[in-house]
C-alpha cells in the first residue's frame, strides 16, 4: 500500500509507502513478555524469567543489523560487559568519529551499544542521516548519552533532559570526556504538562520515569512536599516554559529534531511542548506504548505524519491509521511536518557520509559515577 507523494504534472511522485512494521521476531516476543517481569512471583520462578530476560538481550545484539557480520564477536563482547557489571566495573565505549563513552556497571543498555554500536539500530540509523552539523536536537530522556554524544560530535548542538541525578551524573562524564561542553547542554529538570515539583524514580536505570500524584502518569500539579523513599524530588518544566527562559542555548540554531523517551509520559511532555512544535515544526522521535495512538492523533492534528524508518530501503514508511503496536514493547514513531516530509526524504537518502565505526571496549581501573 502507498500512500500520496508530491504531485507533478498531475500524477504522484515518489508516493510515500504505508505499511506496518514487521512482526515481532515470536521468539523474542516471547522472552520479552516473560522476562520483563522477573522480579515477580517464586524464587525459582525469578530465575526462570531472568533467564528470558538474558536470551531476550542476547537476541538483540545478535538480530542487530549492525553486527550482521560481527555476530559472534558482538555477542561476546555483550556477556563480557555483563560480567563487568556484576563486578560493578565501568568501562569505556570507543564509537571512533562518534566519541566515547563511559558506561557505569548499573547500565543495561551499555552493554548493547558496546557489542553493536547501536542499541536501537533503525532509530538511530535515521537520526545520524537526518542531522546535520548546523541543527539544533532537544533530548528529553538522554539518558547517559547514546543519542547525544555521537550527534554532539558530528556538530549539532543537542539539550538534554535527565532527572535522573545517577544518570545524569554520568551523561556530563560522557560530555566532559568528548570536551563538548560547548555542544551538549544538560538540564536537571523533568519534563511534562505542568511547572512545579514531583518525584522521580531512582535505581531503574532505562525504567526510571516522573511520578505525579503518587502514579506513573497524569497530569496536573506534582506532589512536591514530603520526602519519598527511593524517590528524588524534581523540578517540572513544560517544554513551552524551558524553551522560552533558555532558548538561546541554541544561538538561534533552528530546532530540527525533538527526542522524547519518558517511559510512559510522552504525550504529556508533547502537551506541554505544542507551543514549540508549533513555531519551530520539528521532526519528532516518541518512544510510545501500544502504538501510541493518542500521541499520534495530537501531533498528527498538526500537520504531521507518523512514520517509522526502514534501514534496509533507507526510507521513511507511514504507519497505517489503525496500527496499534505489535507487542507490549515500546515502538518509536518518528513524526515529519507534512511541508518538510520531501527535505527529510531528501536529507535521509543522501547521508552526511559519516559511517558507525565498530564499538570497542576499553576497561576503567577508577569507578564512574
Amino acid at each position: 500500500m502507498v500512500g500520496a507523494g508530491s504531485k507533478v504534472g498531475g500524477k504522484v511522485n515518489n508516493p510515500t509507502p504505508i505499511e506496518a512494521p514487521p512482526l515481532e521476531d515470536p521468539l523474542r516476543k516471547r522472552t520479552f513478555e516473560w522476562g520483563i517481569e522477573r522480579r515477580k512471583g517464586s524464587f525459582f520462578t525469578q530465575i526462570l524469567r531472568s533467564l528470558a530476560w538474558t536470551w531476550f538481550i542476547t537476541l538483540l545484539v545478535w538480530q542487530n543489523p549492525r553486527a550482521k557480520h560481527r555476530r559472534v564477536q558482538a555477542s561476546l563482547t555483550f556477556w563480557l560487559c555483563q560480567i563487568l557489571r556484576r563486578l560493578k566495573r565501568s568501562y569505556v565505549i570507543d564509537l571512533g568519529a562518534d566519541g566515547m563513552m563511559i558506561c557505569p556497571p548499573w547500565s543495561a543498555l551499555a552493554c548493547v551499544t558496546a557489542a553493536t554500536g547501536a542499541h536501537e539500530p533503525g532509530e538511530q540509523n535515521f537520526i545520524e542521516a537526518f542531522i546535520r552539523p548546523e541543527d539544533a536536537v532537544i533530548d528529553a530522556g538522554a539518558n547517559i548519552g547514546f543519542y547525544a554524544i555521537p550527534l554532539a560530535k558530528r556538530g549539532a548542538s543537542v539539550w538534554c533532559f535527565e532527572p535522573s541525578d545517577q544518570t545524569r551524573k554520568a551523561l556530563e562524564a560522557n560530555v566532559a570526556l568528548n570536551g563538548l561542553g560547548d555542544k551538549v547542554f544538560v538540564c536537571a529538570d523533568a519534563l511534562s504538562d505542568f511547572d512545579g515539583e514531583a518525584h522521580f524514580t531512582q535505581g531503574l536505570d532505562v525504567q526510571n520515569h516522573l511520578v505525579v500524584n503518587g502514579s506513573g502518569s497524569g497530569s496536573g500539579s506534582g506532589s512536591g512536599s514530603g520526602s519519598v523513599s527511593g524517590l528524588q524530588k524534581t523540578r517540572v518544566r513544560t517544554l513551552g516554559t524551558a524553551w522560552q527562559h533558555d532558548k538561546h542555548l541554541f544561538g538561534g540554531r533552528e530546532l530540527a529534531l525533538l527526542k522524547v523517551d519518558v517511559e510512559g509520559q510522552d504525550l504529556q511532555v508533547l502537551q506541554g511542548a505544542l507551543s514549540v512544535i508549533k513555531d519551530q515544526r520539528p521532526v519528532l522521535m516518541v518512544e510510545t506504548r501500544l502504538g501510541g495512538g493518542e500521541t499520534r492523533a495530537l501531533i498528527e492534528a498538526l500537520g504531521y505524519g507518523s512514520y517509522w524508518f526502514d534501514a534496509g530501503r533507507n526510507t521513511l514508511i507511514k504507519f497505517p491509521d489503525d496500527w496499534k503496536g505489535n507487542y507490549k514493547f515500546h515502538t518509536n514513531v518518528i513524526m515529519v511536518p507534512d511541508e518538510k516530509l520531501g527535505s527529510v526524504r531528501e536529507r535521509t537518502a543522501t547521508t552526511s557520509g559519516q559511517k558507525a565505526t565498530p564499538p570497542k571496549v576499553r576497561f576503567r581501573k577508577n569507578s564512574v559515577p
